[in-house]
């Protein structure tokens, strides 16, 4: 008989760092690894070392600075800014039922997406911690000290979580650069695949280039030198987005040729550095 053991490795916790807010990094892990290996040893000699787990899930994630990234905001301004950028192929977006209005209800405090190969949450981390902490407390558990909720309070998270099948395909694309390890953490949680994953899903749901208001927006496509019907349909674009508040919606509402024609036009946008979500007005 073959037996399985599945380990959930949080870095920092197994390493004693008390901190919510930063995410581990790849040089946390000699120190998460040593710990490990004196845990598994502590339990049994049976359930061996780090080297020889495979690794099935990894969360990819990069922290944002709201004072950096948009100081006059607050975070329900920036998180309902990234709720209207898109939802990819294959992807539905989290909801569940709310009983006092009768109806699905999305998370207030992210963007959260999923299918069954990857998870895209981009989420304001204070407002996590704030409802976490108001679970632990209807559970009988401490709350998060008022420390880390001030700490947290101008972060944004975007997080990737590769699932079975993503790390698997991951694992498979080590092996072609030439590590053939059954743990290829040195692989799986480098620079390169970080940046890869972070950088791909980033473009596909919050897109390419940077926000503007509707009006500046209008006046950079009318500074470049293009014929009258592109400036139209660049324009046209935007607007429709605007008007459907997300380019998710717009593009669900468009078929066939319409589609297609679409999703050129908000490609020549990126190209252009405009990401199609305009900044409202308030």
């Amino acid at each position: 008989m073959g037996y399985i053991v599945d380990v959930i490795v949080n870095p920092k916790t197994l390493s004693d760092m008390d901190n919510y807010i930063t995410a581990a990094t790849y040089c946390d892990m000699k120190m998460a690894i040593i710990c490990f290996n004196n845990e598994m040893e502590k339990i049994s000699p049976l359930l061996k070392l780090f080297y020889d787990y495979n690794i099935k899930r990894i969360d990819y994630c990069i922290n944002f600075y709201l004072k950096e990234l948009a100081p006059e905001c607050s975070q329900e301004q920036i998180i309902n800014l990234l709720k209207r950028g898109d939802i990819p192929p294959s992807y539905q977006e989290w909801s569940e039922y709310d009983k006092k209005s009768h109806r699905d209800k999305r998370k207030p405090e992210s963007f959260y997406l999923y299918n069954s190969s990857v998870t895209i949450n981009c989420y304001s981390k204070y407002m996590q911690l704030v409802n976490q902490s108001n679970k632990n407390k209807e559970k009988g558990y401490a709350p998060i000290s008022s420390k880390t909720l001030e700490a947290a309070q101008d972060i944004i998270r975007f997080e990737v979580q590769c699932k079975y099948h993503k790390t698997f395909s991951l694992n498979q694309k080590a092996d072609l650069l030439g590590n053939y390890d059954l743990n290829k953490y040195k692989t799986l949680l480098g620079h390169d695949f970080y940046n890869e994953q972070i950088h791909s899903y980033w473009n596909k749901v919050i897109g390419k280039g940077d926000w503007y208001s509707m009006q500046e927006a209008i006046r950079i496509i009318e500074s470049k030198h293009f014929n009258c019907q592109k400036k139209k349909r660049l324009i046209e674009a935007l607007q429709i987005v605007s008007l459907h508040r997300s380019i998710a919606t717009a593009k669900s509402l468009l078929k066939g040729y319409q589609l297609d024609a679409f999703k050129h036009t908000l490609s020549e946008l990126s190209n252009l550095n405009i990401n199609p979500v305009t900044i409202p007005k308030r």
